[in-house]
């Protein structure tokens, strides 16, 4: 009865645990594809924290200014690489910019998108999971030779509209880093 009640325990901090990396990890993949060649600019490099406190405006928690947490940057199979900084999840050169457009196609089915202005060369909006319990809104886009991703889970008692405004202002702070 003790093992198993060992195991119940530590069973329950492994799903956790689990649960937090699948859900960082879930975000920043979104819009992986093969064939793709490392860029230039690392994902962890494109943003400062106090850069994404200005994306997050009046939405940023002030708690958030006491975490001080260095960002872990994670290679895609496909070439570039990942990170996620106080709930912004960066991707860079997740694919190359020949195949943007075929990759926004094939995430048609479980993804809507609605193009977006001013922000990069090309960029859309897009919501993935609404109704679920991971819902994940961001910027996909492209400026220059990079496609960069940049999404935020929508939390219980906020929207994606209340959200969109981050991830644009994001969307079009890396566009002008990455022209």
């Amino acid at each position: 009865m003790r093992q198993l009640r060992c195991w119940c325990m530590c069973a329950g901090l492994i799903g956790v645990i689990g649960l937090a990396t699948w859900d960082g990890a879930y975000q920043a993949a979104a819009f992986q594809a093969a064939g793709s060649k490392p860029g230039g600019i690392r994902a962890c490099s494109l943003f400062t924290q106090d850069e994404i406190k200005k994306f997050y405006g009046a939405k940023w928690e002030p708690v958030w200014d006491q975490i001080r947490i260095t960002p872990q940057e994670s290679p895609l199979s496909g070439g570039g690489s990942e990170c996620e900084m106080m709930g912004l999840a960066i991707q860079m050169d997740a694919v190359p910019v020949a195949r943007y457009e075929a990759n926004r196609q094939a995430y048609m089915a479980r993804s809507k998108f609605e193009r977006v202005t001013n922000v990069g060369d090309e960029a859309w909006f897009y919501e993935q999971g609404a109704g679920t319990s991971v819902y994940i809104i961001g910027i996909y886009a492209r400026s220059g030779q990079h496609v960069y991703v940049l999404s935020v889970s929508v939390r219980m008692g906020e929207t994606a509209a209340s959200l969109r405004p981050v991830v644009i202002a994001a969307g079009q702070a890396a566009a002008a880093k990455l022209r």
